[in-house]
């Protein structure tokens, strides 16, 4: 038990794109990603929807490519209230 060698070190993400994707890598992630969000999209209010939906894909309850998909449509041109426009996006089949 002692000779047992050390997990191996996860380096965290260094963007928010990187984030999301591998969100399912360490129990600490989803947190970093909501961080993340709320610091990109300037909206410090909505942590708690942002972490709800980065654990549910921690989980695996939500499909990883769904969160960067949403990402992709919030930061994009036209998306005025960015994080509207990325929950509605994770929401939506």
């Amino acid at each position: 038990r002692f000779l047992k060698p050390l997990p191996a070190v996860v380096k965290d993400p260094e963007t928010v794109v990187e984030a999301l994707a591998r969100i399912r890598e360490s129990p600490h992630f989803p947190a970093l990603a909501a961080s993340a969000l709320c610091r990109e999209f300037e909206d410090p209010k909505s942590y708690r929807g942002f972490l709800a939906r980065c654990e549910e894909a921690w989980r695996g309850v939500l499909p990883v490519e769904r969160l960067v998909d949403a990402y992709r449509q919030a930061t994009g041109p036209k998306a005025k209230n960015r994080g509207a426009v990325f929950m509605f996006a994770v929401r939506r089949e």
